[in-house]
């Protein structure tokens, strides 16, 4: 059974160049492997209602697959709903859209 306990230091972690394994231990960091692919799937579901076009296709469970393979090496919660926030509030700008590639 997984247990929280360092977890809190893990997200205090700027994560610049960290090793999340070997400083908080593989239980910790399977946790935060475990947030991290929950974070992204919650985006992707608020994407969905909120967009038109966007589901889950094989490309956005890779990027959700992709985000998750960093989690160990720096990457946590806490710093990187920065971006995901940034992505969001672009996308639903005029001059973005979520559905094209071209900038209007």
């Amino acid at each position: 059974m997984a247990k929280f306990q360092g977890y809190g230091e893990l997200i205090r972690d700027t994560g610049h160049q960290s090793d999340f394994a070997a400083k908080y231990s593989m239980p910790v960091c399977l946790i935060n492997i475990g947030l991290v692919g929950t974070c992204f799937l919650l985006y992707l579901d608020v994407i969905m209602v909120y967009t038109e076009g966007v589901g889950f296709t094989g490309a956005t469970i890779g990027v959700v697959l992709a985000a998750m393979t960093f989690t160990c090496m720096g990457q946590h919660p806490g710093n990187i709903w920065p971006i995901l926030a940034d992505t969001s509030c672009s996308t639903s700008s005029p001059c973005f859209s979520a559905t094209s590639t071209a900038v209007k």
